[in-house]
């Protein structure tokens, strides 16, 4: 099954693929926890590894389990110097210490 940029899922067609995927982050956990049940885990890293982009929107958000967290990470190192992945989020609803118009690292 394949993804359509906020669309959900969308026909296998070759001519149909979009260059990039956007998501939640709470939705990229979901797909890849589906698959990880399903046994299928490494197949669906492979798939989405086809795509020159995927986003990841509302990182922070909500707090991810352990479990979560690990499939997120193998999704972020799967793309690693392979594939691009954007990553947002909001630092005020996620609760970060310093936000963008104070200097990082604090001194």
């Amino acid at each position: 099954m394949m993804y359509s940029p906020c669309k959900g899922p969308i026909p296998s067609f070759p001519d149909s693929m979009p260059s990039d995927l956007f998501n939640t982050a709470a939705q990229w956990v979901t797909i890849l926890a589906e698959a990880h049940a399903a046994g299928r885990l490494q197949d669906e890293l492979t798939r989405l590894g086809r795509y020159p982009l995927l986003v990841v929107d509302e990182v922070g958000y909500i707090p991810f389990e352990p479990e979560a967290a690990n499939l997120f990470l193998q999704l972020v190192s799967s793309r690693y110097e392979r594939a691009s992945l954007i990553v947002t989020g909001n630092p005020s609803v996620a609760g970060a210490k310093y936000s963008a118009t104070k200097s990082w690292p604090p001194r």
